[in-house]
């Protein structure tokens, strides 16, 4: 009975739901009729191309007052402070030539939200853009790693470079100083443990704790001091007469006898009979000498290797050099030797040049990647080829793309295809029919298909289909053709969806899988197609193999996760998703667009609540079901995981219109006309997207950039 209610109830909700939606479109056409303002959102809906979207927006933004939103920077919806303060403090630094601080502010700054410049709120006010001082900053970004890039040819500036690439982290600098002193050191700054207070505290006192100016000019000082001390010390410590009297030691003492420190792999001290750090540094610097012992009690050696025939060490004497040579290999290249620190050090161009791709590495992966996540929807997929198209003439495509079940057929063709190819030729309303197959029967042979086999396609023609779009690539072929990483994922069939994670189909997990197998798997619907194999491409003889063992099939990917959010996080570190959503039993209870409830009527507002609502009364009573194990098996699959139970939205979520309609369209092949609806479609809602995606890869994009130019530099001045 309480099944029977919660039923019940899902179907009045949805009821209300239609009704609710119907209203609310509704009420845009009619106030459309009577001011200015609706008029134009109603033709921004209609607009034919981004650049006629754009100036219309730009003038809602003049009757809306966005213009002067974007100029004011002061709001509670970021740190505009903090951020107004690393801009001056990074211009001064590329205006003094100060690397190394520009090296220590872009550790800090070059991280996903930072003071909160990513949230949403920032995105919503305005359709020429956000706040002017987030553009100014990011500009800056841009100017600096321009600027490092530039300073590579100028051989004046290497060694400068150099020092800051490698002393930029004063936590570095601590942890080698006291490695090698064997002592704790206590840091009196106040400001590093108000940085250790905002990471520990709660996410309500967050916004109560700015750090000031004067905590970070104390902070930058103090890593300057400590890297001049550490030097001065390294200097002042090794010296001729040090370095005669630890010899004198040595052979006095026998080398068999002495017990070394050294700092094993994971940086930690092991015992030490030395008291001072010289003898340490000494130890350093002559370990690798191989010295017999009738040279060493001539003392012909002078730090050299010794010329004579008889170079036999002891047994204990080997056994000590070759033990402590292992231990200080990680932190040998941090002591420089007497003879390095008095002479002046010639750095080669290539080494600079490989310091600091280093150095924009580690900041790309500090920063994360940006994903694009293609769902499921049968036909209705074609419309992430209007989402893709603008993707693309806009410049901010991601690397990074995911496509499930119908989404699959995009991402396959993305991972193929090169840019100038898949603007010419696929998005196009003939690419239904490019080779003269079917993705679809006809309906009605679909039914008489169901009917006679149990499910509506014959799954030798939607094979074949695939074939001939997607040829014979491999997941490996296809990134090294295009550079894209392109996943698709499939789901188990061997156990429930709640005890299993989908496979994630790509260059790095699967490399030799063919991608037509792939999207055959993903698509494969319970009713809709039976479970499929995957089938790979053989190193050695390219002949079609089974991928795994016979008998273990895979079927749709929505079923088990619509868009993998903690797959592609942990495989690829991607920490931001753009989402093209067009699975029809999700698109309606997504969250409403942001712009839509900038210009909201009272009307509007209280129907936007209910939806809400509705939405939250229909998952929680859904998910009632799923837990009770009411929900029916689907061809004797588990798909209780379809709706309402996964993460579907991104943070930037793209969806079209529904309608009623679109449950035919996700089965039915797509005609001429409906693949210029679904690509129109597409771009329409898209463009009020392009703003946010743009600051959302900026940076991703400035440090990638930079470090391909820098690389094509190094090709240059090779040749």
């Amino acid at each position: 009975m309480l099944g029977l209610y919660h039923i019940f109830r899902i179907s009045i909700n949805i009821l209300f739901f239609v009704i609710s939606s119907l209203l609310l479109r509704l009420s845009l056409i009619i106030r459309s009729c009577f001011t200015r303002r609706d008029n134009l959102l109603y033709k921004l809906e209609y607009s034919n191309n981004y650049e006629e979207w754009f100036s219309i927006g730009n003038k809602l933004d003049l009757i809306n007052g966005g213009y002067d939103w974007r100029k004011i920077d002061e709001t509670e919806d970021y740190q505009w402070m903090y951020l107004k303060e690393y801009i001056n403090r990074l211009t001064e630094a590329r205006r003094t030539n100060n690397y190394r601080k520009i090296v220590f502010l872009l550790r800090w700054c070059c991280h996903r939200n930072f003071a909160s410049i990513s949230r949403q709120s920032l995105y919503n006010k305005a359709f020429s853009g956000t706040k002017m001082l987030i553009d100014n900053f990011e500009e800056e970004i841009y100017n600096v790693l321009n600027y490092l890039r530039l300073s590579l040819m100028n051989k004046s500036t290497f060694n400068e470079l150099d020092s800051a690439l490698n002393d930029s982290n004063i936590y570095n600098i601590i942890k080698k100083k006291d490695i090698l002193s064997n002592q704790n050191i206590e840091l009196s700054s106040n400001s590093i443990d108000k940085i250790v207070k905002i990471t520990k505290s709660s996410k309500s006192n967050y916004d109560e704790y700015i750090i000031d100016s004067d905590d970070i000019i104390e902070f930058e000082n103090e890593m300057i001091e400590k890297t001049s001390e550490y030097e001065t010390e390294l200097k002042n410590n090794i010296s001729d007469d040090n370095i005669k009297e630890y010899m004198d030691s040595c052979i006095a003492s026998n080398t068999s006898s002495m017990t070394a420190t050294y700092a094993n792999n994971e940086g930690s001290v092991l015992n030490s009979s030395f008291t001072s750090l010289t003898d340490y540094k000494l130890l350093m610097k002559d370990i690798s000498v191989q010295t017999c012992e009738m040279c060493a009690e001539n003392d012909e050696t002078n730090f050299r290797e010794c010329t004579c025939n008889d170079k036999e060490c002891n047994n204990s004497q080997r056994d000590t050099m070759t033990n402590i040579t292992n231990g200080i290999n990680s932190i040998s290249g941090e002591i420089n030797c007497k003879n390095e620190l008095d002479s002046s050090i010639n750095i080669n161009e290539v080494t600079v040049s490989n310091g600091l791709i280093h150095f924009l590495e580690l900041l790309g992966h500090s920063m994360g990647k940006t994903a694009l996540c293609l769902s499921g929807g049968g036909a209705l997929a074609m419309y992430h080829l209007g989402v893709v198209k603008v993707l693309i003439e806009q410049n901010i495509m991601p690397k990074i793309i995911n496509g499930t079940s119908g989404g699959s057929i995009v991402a396959a063709l993305l991972a193929i295809k090169k840019n100038e190819e898949i603007l010419n030729e696929y998005i196009k309303p003939t690419v239904s029919n490019m080779y003269g197959s079917r993705w679809f029967p006809p309906f009605i042979e679909q039914i008489r298909h169901f009917i006679v086999k149990g499910y509506m396609i014959n799954p030798k023609d939607f094979t074949k289909t695939c074939q001939m779009y997607f040829k014979n690539y491999t997941f490996y072929e296809a990134y090294k053709l295009t550079g894209r990483i392109v996943t698709i994922t499939v789901s188990p069939t061997h156990a429930s969806p709640e005890y299993t994670e989908p496979l994630l189909l790509n260059c790095v997990t699967t490399p030799d899988v063919l991608i037509w197998s792939a999207v055959v798997a993903s698509c494969a619907l319970p009713g809709l197609m039976p479970v499929a194999e995957l089938f790979a491409k053989e190193n050695i003889t390219n002949k079609i193999i089974r991928y795994f063992p016979p008998g273990m099939k895979w079927m749709d990917g929505s079923i088990s996760q619509d868009i993998p959010h903690k797959e592609l996080s942990t495989l690829f570190n991607v920490r931001q998703f753009v989402v093209s959503q067009v699975n029809p039993h999700h698109v309606p209870f997504v969250t409403e667009d942001s712009f839509k409830t900038m210009f909201s009527h009272p009307e509007r507002k209280l129907l936007n609540n209910i939806l809400n609502w509705l939405t939250l009364d229909i998952k929680y009573r859904y998910t009632k079901l799923a837990k009770l194990k009411l929900i029916p098996k689907l061809f004797g699959k588990d798909v209780s995981n379809f709706w309402m139970l996964q993460d579907i939205e991104g943070h930037v979520t793209i969806t079209p219109k529904t309608s009623l309609f679109d449950w035919y369209r996700c089965i039915n092949h797509p005609s001429h006309d409906d693949m210029l609806h679904f690509i129109r479609e597409g771009e329409r809602r898209t463009w009020p997207h392009v703003m946010r995606i743009k600051h959302m890869n900026f940076l991703e994009r400035a440090i990638d950039d930079c470090i391909q130019s820098i690389k094509n530099d190094q090709k240059k001045n090779s040749i």
